[in-house]
This record gives C-alpha cells, sequence and structure tokens, in this order.
C-alpha cells in the first residue's frame, strides 16, 4: 500500500504544514498504525464531541487508504458525509469548505497537545480534501526552553520620525533578543506582518508558535524617549511583565539594553554577560539617520537601497563609531553587486571594508559576520572562511533567522550540500514562519536537488502568497523547460518579465528558455534588449551567457562565462546549484568554470568534512 501525493517515487518529499511546520511524505505506512491513531485521535478531548467532524475524518482516511483519494471532491462529500441531494451547488452551499476549516484546526489543536509525540501524522494539504499520512521531521526543531514574538512598537506622537524610531526600537530589541540561547525569537520579517493590526494576542501566538508577546509604545518628545512595554502569555491573555522607561535619546542603548535584561528575566532565562548590549552614548542625529537607513533596506528594491545607503552614509559621517550603519551599508553595496545594480569591482571591495569596520568597532555585532560570510562567498569564492564568518554570527546570535538562512544559502548550497542546507532553512523558517524569502529558499533547494514536481507544488504555495518572488519565476520557467513543458516554461518567463521587464537576469533567463523551447523569434527579441542594456548600464556576462544556455550555442555561452569569471561575477557562484536544469552540464568545459570559481570537488569534499550541525 502506498501512502502520500499520487503519483512518482514521494518517499523523502517535503510537505510543508501550517505555521512553518515542516513533515515528510512516506510510503508503505502500516494502516493498523493509521486506523489505531485515528481511534485515538477521534477520542480525544479535542474530537470526542464533535460527532460530524469525526465522521469527516475516518471517511477520508478510508477512502485514502482504498486508494480513492482523487474522487474526494467537495460535491461528492457534501452527499456522502453531509447528507446533500446529488447535484448540489457547492459554490452556494459552503458546509463542506467550512467543516473542512474546523477539521484541519482540530488536528493542529491534537498535534500541539495530546498528540505532540506522534510521529505519524494526517494532514489535509491545502487545496485538497485528500489526506497524507506524513512523519514529522525533528531535526528543525531546535530546543527552546522560551519563545517569543515583539510586536512592532506603537508610535504615541504625530511626528513621522517616531515611526523610524519605533521600527528601530523593535528591531533592536528583536537582535538583541536573538543573542540568547534557547530563546525562539521570531524574526522581523514575521513579526512586522502585524504591524497596524489588531490581531488577537491568542491568533498571533497560534500563527507564529510561541508561548509569549512582546507588546509597546514608543513617545518622543525633544530629548526624551519614553517606552512602555508588556510581555503577554498567549494561552490566556495573562501579563507575565510590564514596565515603564524615560531616557534621553544618548542613553538609547542602554534603554534597549534594559528591555532585553527585563524581558529575558521575566521568561526566567538569562543574558548572557558577554553578548549584552554594548551601552554607550549615542549621537542621536546619526542614531536617526541609521533607522532610517534600516527603515528602507527592508523594502529590498533597488531605489530602496539607494535611499538606505545614503542614511547608513550619512549616520558615518555624524558619528564614525556606529558600527550597525557600517554593517547596513555593506548589505546595500553587496545587493547591489550581487544582482547587477553596480559593477561587482566597485562596490564589492567597498562592501567588504565596511563590514570589517561595523566589527572593528563593534567585535559583537553578529549580523556584520553575516555580511562579510556573504561576501567571502560571492566575491571572494572562499568556501571555507564563508563557513568560518558565518559560525561566528551564529555563535553570538544562535537564534538570527537571516545568519541561519544564509548558512545555507550562502555557505552549504553553492558546494552542492543541498539536504545539510535544507536543515538550516527548515530552522530558520521556525524562526521566521511568515517569510516569504525563507520559503521561496526552500523551494530553491527542492529544484537544486532535480525535485521539480515538489518544487512545483512549494513555489505555487508561495507565489499564492507573493506573485511577485521573481526567482521562483526563473526557475520554474527553468525546470519546466527541462521537463518539457515548453508552454508551462514560457508561461514563467514572461510572469518574471511582468515583474522586472529591465533586469537583465530576467531577461537573459527568460531568451534562454524561449530559445530551448524552440520560441526562437522572441529568443531573437530578447537577446537583442539584454545587448541593449548592456550598451546603456553595466549588466553582468552571466545574464548575458544565460541568453545563449541552450544546446545551440554552446561555445558563446561559455565565452561569456569566462567573461564572468574576469570580472568575479557573483553569480557565478550559485553555478553548482543551477547545474540540474542546465543544458550545458554535459560539456567537458563546466568542470572547469565550477574548479575555477571555487565550486569544485576539492571544495565540496572541504565543506563535507566540517561538522555542519554544530
Amino acid at each position: 500500500m502506498r501512502t502520500g501525493i499520487q503519483g512518482g517515487n514521494l518517499k523523502g518529499a517535503l510537505l510543508t504544514g501550517g505555521y512553518g511546520r515542516y513533515y515528510w511524505i512516506v510510503e508503505n505506512v502500516p494502516e493498523a498504525a493509521i486506523q489505531a491513531q485515528i481511534a485515538r485521535i477521534t477520542t480525544s478531548p479535542a474530537f470526542v464531541n464533535s460527532t460530524r467532524l469525526c465522521e469527516l475524518l475516518k471517511h477520508t482516511v478510508a477512502e485514502a487508504l482504498a486508494g480513492r483519494g482523487a474522487s474526494l471532491k467537495e460535491s461528492v462529500l457534501g452527499v456522502t458525509v453531509f447528507g446533500r441531494k446529488p447535484g448540489y451547488d457547492s459554490d452556494a452551499n459552503s458546509i463542506v469548505r467550512v467543516e473542512f476549516s474546523r477539521l484541519r484546526k482540530k488536528l493542529d489543536q491534537y498535534y500541539e497537545l495530546e498528540g505532540a509525540n506522534e510521529t505519524l501524522r494526517v494532514v489535509f494539504p491545502r487545496g485538497t480534501y485528500a489526506p497524507e499520512f506524513v512523519r514529522t521531521d525533528r531535526s528543525i526543531d531546535p530546543a527552546f526552553t522560551g519563545s517569543v514574538v515583539v510586536l512592532p512598537f506603537t508610535c504615541q506622537g504625530s511626528d513621522s520620525e517616531d515611526e523610524y524610531f519605533a521600527d528601530g526600537l523593535t528591531d533592536e530589541l528583536i537582535t538583541a533578543l536573538t543573542r540568547v540561547p534557547g530563546l525562539k525569537v521570531v524574526a522581523r520579517t514575521s513579526s512586522f506582518k502585524f504591524k497596524g493590526q489588531t490581531e488577537d494576542i491568542r491568533a498571533i501566538g497560534e500563527m507564529l508558535q510561541v508561548h509569549t508577546v512582546l507588546e509597546g509604545s514608543v513617545r518622543r518628545q525633544n530629548e526624551l524617549v519614553r517606552v512602555h512595554a508588556q510581555l503577554v502569555n498567549v494561552r490566556d491573555g495573562c501579563h507575565i511583565w510590564a514596565g515603564k522607561y524615560e531616557r534621553r535619546m544618548t542613553a538609547v542603548f542602554q534603554l534597549q539594553d534594559e528591555l532585553a535584561t527585563a524581558i529575558v528575566g521575566a521568561l526566567k532565562m538569562e543574558l548572557p554577560r558577554h553578548l549584552a548590549v554594548a551601552s554607550r552614548v549615542v549621537h542621536p542625529e546619526a542614531y536617526a539617520l541609521y533607522l532610517k537607513g534600516r527603515f528602507w533596506w527592508h523594502r529590498w528594491n533597488p531605489e530602496a537601497l539607494r535611499k538606505a545607503a545614503g542614511f547608513f552614509q550619512q549616520a558615518i559621517e555624524r558619528d564614525p563609531t556606529c558600527a550597525g550603519a557600517y554593517s547596513g551599508l555593506a548589505d546595500c553595496l553587496f545587493l547591489q553587486g550581487y544582482y547587477g545594480y553596480g559593477f561587482p569591482r566597485e562596490v564589492m571591495p567597498r562592501a567588504q571594508a565596511y563590514a570589517r569596520k561595523a566589527i572593528e568597532v563593534d567585535p559583537l555585532l553578529g549580523e556584520a559576520y553575516c555580511s562579510l560570510a556573504m561576501l567571502e562567498n560571492a566575491w571572494e569564492w572562499d568556501t571555507r572562511q564563508c563557513g568560518i564568518e558565518m559560525r561566528r554570527c551564529l555563535d553570538l546570535n544562535p537564534n538570527y533567522a537571516m545568519g541561519v538562512a544564509k548558512y545555507a544559502t550562502s555557505y552549504l548550497q553553492p558546494v552542492g550540500q543541498f539536504e545539510e542546507g535544507m536543515t538550516w532553512l527548515k530552522r530558520a523558517l521556525v524562526l521566521d514562519p511568515l517569510s516569504p524569502m525563507v520559503r521561496a529558499d526552500c523551494a530553491c533547494n527542492l529544484v537544486f536537488q532535480g525535485l521539480f514536481n515538489e518544487f512545483e507544488r512549494e513555489a505555487a504555495e508561495v507565489l499564492d502568497d507573493d506573485p511577485a518572488m521573481v526567482r521562483l519565476h526563473w526557475f520554474l520557467a527553468k525546470s519546466r523547460a527541462v521537463g518539457g513543458n515548453h508552454a508551462g516554461a514560457l508561461a514563467s518567463a514572461e510572469s518574471a518579465l511582468g515583474y522586472l521587464p529591465e533586469d537583465p537576469i530576467t531577461v537573459g533567463i527568460a531568451a534562454g528558455v524561449h530559445a530551448m523551447a524552440g520560441s526562437e523569434s522572441r529568443a531573437a527579441e530578447l537577446r537583442g534588449k539584454i545587448e541593449f542594456l548592456a550598451q546603456i548600464r553595466y549588466v553582468p556576462f552571466t545574464a548575458r551567457a544565460f541568453a545563449y544556455e541552450d544546446r545551440n550555442n554552446g561555445d558563446l555561452f561559455f565565452r561569456l562565462l569566462d567573461q564572468a569569471i574576469e570580472e568575479r561575477d557573483p553569480v557565478l557562484r550559485s553555478m553548482r546549484m543551477t547545474s540540474c536544469f542546465s543544458s550545458q552540464v554535459s560539456d567537458r568545459r563546466w568542470g572547469s568554470v565550477l574548479d575555477r570559481c571555487g565550486l569544485g570537488e576539492q571544495d565540496v569534499a572541504q565543506v563535507a568534512a566540517i561538522d555542519l550541525a554544530g
């Protein structure tokens, strides 16, 4: 007997569960084990008084075990389980959808409480009424002794400057708390989903899988800062701790330190002495500029990056000891160089210098080590040093979600360590469950392994929430082209162009996909466009190479890669990852390119020899 999604060998395939949980679809699960669990579920406190939900669960599981999972349609269930007449209008009568929503919530409740130790689980993926029988992946679940989400602090003043300050204080508190080993701290991306919303505290806790929520308000008046904060227990809504603070702007770091210490104390944990926030005098104007830089940095688009870089530069000019501004400027320049917004040889060395300056000013600034690690990968092509810097970051900030994710994407994946990379990405998703970036990273990891069907499913989930995640359109186009789904490949390529019509990498990938699909006229049009762009702005040679990645242009493809190596194009460090859908991978020159980019077999062996789970 086979359980899981229909078609193909799905043993070990990844399935996303609710609230960032991950499961593995398994084959040949004994029917007796499934039926025994259904008996435990239907007699549990969550289900014992829900007769209809028990009937619905038993019926759908029985149909799936009998091999009739594909027949579990809304119109059928309305008749067989809910007593509706054949041919009833399921659009007008939503009883099946409503009851299935209740069933999913009840199952979550069961697995959170009395079924928490069940290793086999029944899961209903979104968009289907057929159950999956899966095993939980314990490797993603670090041993947390406490958990908290810091919601964006609200502004009590009318000055627009206060928003920067409130957001910045929230950011700094999140970063300070990530330094505490054993404390799960929800990352900024997920926390700020609730900015300006009035979501119930319990719903937030359930969605983010945390036990406590910190909320507060900020008011600035001249040189004074007033902060009210309270820590709330998610389960009963009771306050665990509350505090009021008033400090001068020059003592804002001391304020942050005091807040973090109080919160950790209320959670009956301890902020390590050597990781405490440095309490130093702040230059108020420089700090305000730094916060504006971070405000724009989090928008992650070319224009926002330019604005952020300008504010970080001004902050440094006002206060040369502002370590965060150096780190922020390094990140801005790195992204400009990586995505082709500037010449790598001009911006990458500057980014590297700023990251090192940040560490010189503040050796305990974990995010600066993360910045330096990404540069060691993308610019220096030094995998070993990338790992060293990334582990320094995680020693200082063990629960820094971006650092955990970048350990996978900048260190493990470039040399083909995809399974270990997925373990780290899933840990990042525990810390940042609503992050479309981390969810996209998980999906991309699947396609890099050649798991195209699983990637399709995961990419669809992410794009459903964030249709503008262009790199998923890139890889959908490439994977579909390799699989012979030319119509789907062209649709994805054109979708990517719809979002970034002037982006050289997007244009190059679209041109190559059209050529692979036999759409020569469109391929020629896009190749002409990328050559035109190269006359008026910087265009990475890798982007031009992507346009000629089809089998008919091998010589030109490798000549362009030679030029990319000469200019140290950072995108080359994705070559081993994307080899799964390159038509040039069988060419003898491919291995030479990997060796010259620091991605050869020796590099892979070097990474594999390190204790990656430490």
